[in-house]
This record gives structure tokens, sequence and C-alpha cells, in this order.
């Protein structure tokens, strides 16, 4: 971190959640930073970092915060989607998630989103970049990478920019699309 960057302004992930945060001390969850972070602040995940979302909303990104995954190839901050209609709930405007590695583990037909807003939530601005998404297998993966409901506007300025998508499904029972 350059000297003149303070560590209380931008929160760690790969360590425990009774950590301070820091990059010596980092928090163990993605969603533990968030409730932890401020708005515009940038939470730096480590690299090697490993979670698994098995619910709805298993994380939620509730304020404008940029999400950095440090690493690169197969240590970057990897997310396994493991549960139908687990999901990472984006409610807030603003926000973004850089550098992720994004696997899905879900049989073929169940509702795997990544990311999603539900209807009524304005979150724009949203930005997934430089992220990469993996269907697991040629019968498990995601139905979409990215989720806006049905209210008008609600996902305006959304941007999905040099991500990577791996699609093995061999039969697709849902329609499936990146956005």
């Amino acid at each position: 971190i350059p000297p003149n960057v303070s560590q209380q302004r931008i929160p760690f992930v790969n360590g425990s959640d009774g950590n301070k945060g820091t990059w010596n001390a980092p928090f163990a969850t993605l969603n533990y930073a968030i409730t932890q972070a401020g708005a515009n602040d940038v939470i730096m995940i480590k690299p090697g970092h490993a979670e698994t979302l098995a619910t709805a909303a298993a994380i939620v990104i509730n304020k404008a915060v940029a999400i950095v995954g440090l690493g690169v190839g197969p240590n970057r901050p990897t997310f396994t989607w493991s549960a139908a209609a687990s999901t990472i709930s984006v409610v807030a405007s603003g926000a973004s998630v850089q550098n992720l590695l994004c696997i899905s583990t879900m049989a073929t037909g169940f509702t795997t989103v990544a990311f999603a807003e539900t209807n009524a939530t304005v979150a724009n601005d949203f930005t997934i970049e430089n992220c990469e998404f993996r269907d697991s297998s040629t019968t498990t993966g995601f139905l979409a990478y990215y989720n806006g409901g049905t209210t008008a506007n609600q996902s305006d300025g959304f941007t999905f920019t040099n991500n990577t998508c791996l699609r093995t499904l061999a039969t697709v029972t849902n329609v499936t699309a990146a956005v």
C-alpha cells in the first residue's frame, strides 16, 4: 500500500472477521468487509481467497464500494455458487467488482445468477470488470452472470467489460445469457 493511503479506508479480505481488516490482519468474508466499509471505499480481496455462496443474497453489496480481487489466474479470489438461487445481491448504485473468478457448481435448470438486482431496487452504474465466469462441468453452470429486475431504469449505467465467460454446459434447460 502506498504510504499516503490509510489502511483504515481499504479493508482487506482473506483472514478472520475478528481482525482489523488490514493487509496483515484481513477480514474473513467479503460480506463482512462490506459491512465495515464506508461509501466509496475500496475493498481488496487477497490472492487465494475463496468463498462459497449457498443462499440467495449470500453477499449483499449495499454500498457504493469498489471490490478488487488481487492475483492472477487461479490465484485470483474465487467465489463458488453452490446452491439454487445463490447470488450476490446488488442494491447500491455506484458499486463495482473487478478481477474475481466466479464458478457455478449448480445443475442446469436451476436459477443460478451470479449478480442480481431485485425488482424495485435501483442500483445504477454497477460495473463487472475483468472477472471470469466458469461453468464447473458439462452439467453444472450459471443461468446468467448478471440479472437486473423489471423496474424501469433500475440498471442504468450497468457496465460488463473485459470479462471471460467459459461455457461448458452440454445441455441448457433454461435460457442462458451473460446479462
